[in-house]
Parts: C-alpha cells; sequence; structure tokens
C-alpha cells in the first residue's frame, strides 16, 4: 500500500536536519530547490506540505546520488532533537519502532502530531512500519515510501551501528512499499 498524503504535513525540524545533514558549503543548491518545491526557510516551527518535501527529495536522490541521501539519512537521528526514549533502542530488533517513531514525530495530519512521545501514542495518518524476524540474525521492515528508500536506510544503519558497526541493511521497492532486508551479527 502507498502511504496517502492528503492533509499530511511535515514538520520544519525535519527540512532543517536535512539541510544540517549537508556541508555547509554544499547548502546553497539544496535550498534552492526546496524553494523551489515552496519550502522556504525559516523552517524551524513551521509545517510544510509532505508532498512537496517528497517531491524534493526524488529530485534531490536525482541530482546527487543514492549515497548523498543515504549519509543524510545517517546523521537524521544526531541532528534532530529527538525526545528522550524516541531512538532509544535497547536491542537491533528495537529499531523498527524508533524509525517508526521518528516519522511520525515529524508529520501531522489535520494539525495533529502522528505520534505523541510522552504518552508513547501513534496517531492516525501515516502507515506504521511493519517488520518481522525472518531468522536469528535478519530481519524485515516494509516502510514508509514517502521519501527516498536510501533516508530511511540510513536512518536504520545509523540506530543499529550501536549493536553492530558491520550492519547490512538492503532494499527493494515492491509494490509501491519499500522492503528493507536488514542482516547482522550477534
Amino acid at each position: 500500500m502507498v502511504n496517502e498524503t492528503k492533509n499530511i504535513e511535515v514538520s520544519g525540524a525535519l527540512v532543517t536536519a536535512l539541510v544540517d545533514s549537508l556541508p555547509e558549503a554544499f547548502r546553497a543548491a539544496p535550498l534552492a530547490m526546496l524553494a523551489a518545491h515552496g519550502l522556504v526557510p525559516p523552517f524551524e516551527n513551521r509545517w510544510f506540505d509532505t508532498e512537496s518535501l517528497s517531491n524534493f527529495m526524488s529530485r534531490f536522490a536525482e541530482a546527487y546520488g543514492p549515497n548523498t541521501i543515504f549519509n543524510i539519512g545517517k546523521k537524521i537521528p544526531a541532528v534532530l532533537l529527538l525526545p528522550p526514549k524516541v531512538a532509544d533502542c535497547d536491542s537491533i530488533s528495537d529499531i523498527p519502532e524508533a524509525v517508526d517513531k521518528i516519522f511520525h514525530l515529524y508529520h501531522r495530519r489535520d494539525g495533529q502530531i502522528l505520534y505523541d512521545a510522552e504518552n508513547d501514542r501513534f496517531f492516525e495518518g501515516l502507515e506504521r512500519i511493519r517488520h518481522r524476524k525472518t531468522g536469528p540474525n535478519t530481519m524485515e521492515l516494509t516502510a514508509l515510501h514517502l521519501y527516498p528508500p536510501e533516508l530511511t536506510r540510513g536512518i536504520i544503519v545509523r540506530l543499529a551501528r550501536k549493536f553492530d558497526p558491520l550492519i547490512n541493511v538492503q532494499y527493494e521497492i515492491k509494490d509501491g512499499e519499500a522492503l528493507f532486508t536488514v542482516v547482522w551479527d550477534e
């Protein structure tokens, strides 16, 4: 199922994190690309149409390649100011929930932020990440496909490296969804 983005907005904090993940010397062109999609600074304390950010990310991925998107994704958990316990993981099996919380915390529908960190509660608006363990050291995640999958892959790798610095995360697009395969050593 492809995520429906009608009435879904993305927090300017996430847009700021994307920009801040880039080396300062290389921000001018991406900022111009953001502006062309209606995403104009200042980003903080503002909300933007999710489709605009999705379109920007697709264009950015075409211009700068998947490795750049992947590297941005790896920086997102460190750049965002995440509330306690949002990205805290006690094991690799906690990562799907953490990624889900990160995406939902920075999106809202009809003014309602989609994850309440204080009460650990999700609200309807974005499809939740589904996951299943496929072996002793493997799992599959079916994740949001709002943005290039390399972004989500980078976030997963960043969170998982705490447990296995050689974590292997691959993905394929299947039926309009991003299917991630995570392999680790324990």
